[in-house]
């Protein structure tokens, strides 16, 4: 191969492994979104309840009642009904001027079915999104 030829494939491969770098690097938001709801379901996973209300806007929690109430009210039905896994598949995402519109599809699987009464419990959620500052919050979630 000749030396010019090899100047070309290794500006490809230069510039291939920067287009790669830049993409990772670069977060839209609807994979902030994505990301922020992964990590909230996991905190409730592992019964960090606190953890997982954080990606609740504050008015979320004002509308819903007592924050302190909506948290010991989570805990308390955890401590009920233990979790295995929670799995959420989004039907819709729509993200335009710092607001979010989610359609998803939220799956429990509760550690004991036989006391739980299921083996899994599903539910459709349409959830809206609100931008603050750089992070993204539940504004509000409604059961289908």
């Amino acid at each position: 191969m000749s030396r010019r030829a090899l100047i070309v494939v290794g500006g490809l491969v230069v510039a291939g492994v920067a287009a790669f770098v830049i993409e990772r690097l670069i977060v839209t938001d609807k994979e902030a979104i994505l990301m922020t709801a992964a990590h909230a379901v996991e905190a409730i996973e592992r019964g960090d309840v606190a953890e997982g209300l954080k990606v609740l806007h504050p008015l979320a929690l004002t509308e819903a009642g007592n924050p302190e109430a909506t948290r010991r009210a989570l805990e308390e039905q955890l401590r009920q009904m233990p979790l295995d896994h929670v799995n959420f598949m989004v039907r819709s995402l729509e993200v335009e001027n710092g607001t979010g519109k989610m359609s998803v599809d939220v799956m429990v699987l509760p550690k004991d079915p036989k006391k739980a009464g299921s083996s899994v419990f599903r539910v459709g959620m349409a959830i809206d999104w609100v931008k603050e500052g750089k992070d993204w919050k539940i504004r509000r979630a409604d059961i289908k």
